[in-house]
Formats: structure tokens, sequence, C-alpha cells
């Protein structure tokens, strides 16, 4: 499975979590989807652009 993925309210991601802006929901939020989608203005300008998708350069599958 390839995965890209944002969210969750388990604290995989903490609170205090930054990259190119702050983590828009909180832990235990009932409203976190509310949330993502209120601070668009933040975070909608990292995901455009060339440099932005997932690449995958080679993939392997073995059998056992």
């Amino acid at each position: 499975m390839l995965n890209v993925a944002i969210g969750g309210t388990s604290g995989f991601f903490p609170d205090s979590w930054h990259y190119n802006s702050r983590k828009p929901w909180k832990d235990g939020s009932t409203r976190e989807l509310e949330e993502f989608w209120n601070a668009r203005n933040e975070w909608l300008p990292s995901w455009h652009g060339d440099s932005v998708a997932m690449e995958v350069d080679w993939v392997e599958m073995i059998q056992y």
C-alpha cells in the first residue's frame, strides 16, 4: 500500500507538529475536518506545484 496520509486525532501528529504550516486541527477534536478546511489558506499553497506529488522510483514485489 502506498499512502500519503493527512489528518488523524490519535496523537500520531502531535498538536505542536509544524512543517510548512501549523497542524490545523487538535487531537481529540470533534470538528477536525472543519478545522482543517477553515485553515486551508495556510496549507493549500503547499499542495500546488511540480514538487508536491509523491514520486515512486521503484517497487519490488516479493512472494513468500
